[in-house]
């Protein structure tokens, strides 16, 4: 079992190495990276555990998912899940929704860079692409979002 903290510091290299920003916890076993596009920052965490990271961006938190397209919502995102590749839509035990990927500690910069990018598309492709086709209140969310008026 590798160490949490070796691992910490091997993505902060490569975090480095793509010119990202990150910060590191005060326990050092997570990295958040405030990710932007165009005029949106939203923040991507990754979690170092003894043998799995994982790379997430909150889409939504639950109490801004209306109760009446939670129905919408996850079957929008399952067909996602089975449509785009590497992309990985979920939902905690608090039904807050995520764009997320796992992978190994012992993975390689473009294995990581791959994981991470898809990560990021899931967060766009919901505010992009899903919202639209949802409708109703999570249309409007991700104009306000996207800054479309």
């Amino acid at each position: 079992m590798t160490d949490i903290l070796e691992t910490v510091e091997k993505v902060k290299g490569w975090l480095d190495e793509l010119n990202l920003k990150c910060f590191i916890s005060p326990n050092g076993t997570e990295i958040m990276l405030p990710y932007k596009i165009d005029d949106r920052t939203f923040n991507v965490r990754i979690v170092i555990a003894p043998e799995w990271m994982q790379l997430f961006c909150q889409i939504m938190p639950y109490n801004e998912v209306p109760q009446e397209l939670v129905g919408a919502i996850h079957a929008n995102l399952l067909l996602a899940n089975f449509n785009l590749n590497e992309v990985t839509f979920s939902i905690d035990p608090e039904g807050n929704i995520y764009s997320e990927n796992d992978i190994p500690i012992d993975s390689d910069l473009v294995t990581f860079k791959s994981e991470l990018g898809a990560v990021v598309f899931g967060y766009q492709y919901f505010f992009e692409q899903l919202a639209p086709k949802i409708g109703g209140a999570i249309e409007k969310m991700s104009k306000d979002k996207l800054g479309i008026t």
